[in-house]
Order: structure tokens, then sequence, then C-alpha cells
């Protein structure tokens, strides 16, 4: 069995709270939050996108996980997610 970190991911639309798995960084099966989780686990969890919710089955997109984090982000009328995408 191999090593891993866990993230928890809140779904944006029902609220369900979603565990991924990253094997990147140092794997020392450390459960984190997206506001918590070292840069390189963070980056492994952006690249996964979309991640199904196992409630509600919607697909968490890397910009859902990033306004969870920067809720303000919302106020901006341009597109900023060019480069998410």
């Amino acid at each position: 069995m191999g090593m891993f970190d866990e993230v928890t991911i809140k779904c944006p639309k029902c609220g369900e709270e979603n565990i991924e798995q990253s094997k990147a960084g140092e794997c020392l099966l450390i459960p984190y939050t997206v506001d918590s989780c070292p840069d390189e686990v963070f980056e492994d969890i952006i690249l996964n996108c979309p991640i199904s919710c196992l409630k509600c089955k919607y697909d968490i997109t890397a910009r859902d996980i990033i306004i969870s984090m920067y809720p303000r982000l919302r106020i901006f009328s341009f597109d900023i997610w060019a480069a998410v995408y």
C-alpha cells in the first residue's frame, strides 16, 4: 500500500466534503484542507480537476477551488480564469 496525503475539498453546490488523495510532496498520510495544504499538494489537486462530488456528482473545477479560497474574486467582471483552463 502506497503513502499519500489527503485534501478535503468542499463542494460549492451541495456543501459535501470530498476527500482527494495526493501523491505529491512528502506523503506522510497527513489530512489537509485546501487552505492548509503545501503548494505541491495543492498543485497536484488542481491539475487533477475536475473532481466529481460524491454526493451530487457536480464537477468541482479548479476555478471552484480557487474561489473557495478567495471569495472576493467573485466580484471581478472580467474573465480571470483563462490561465486556469
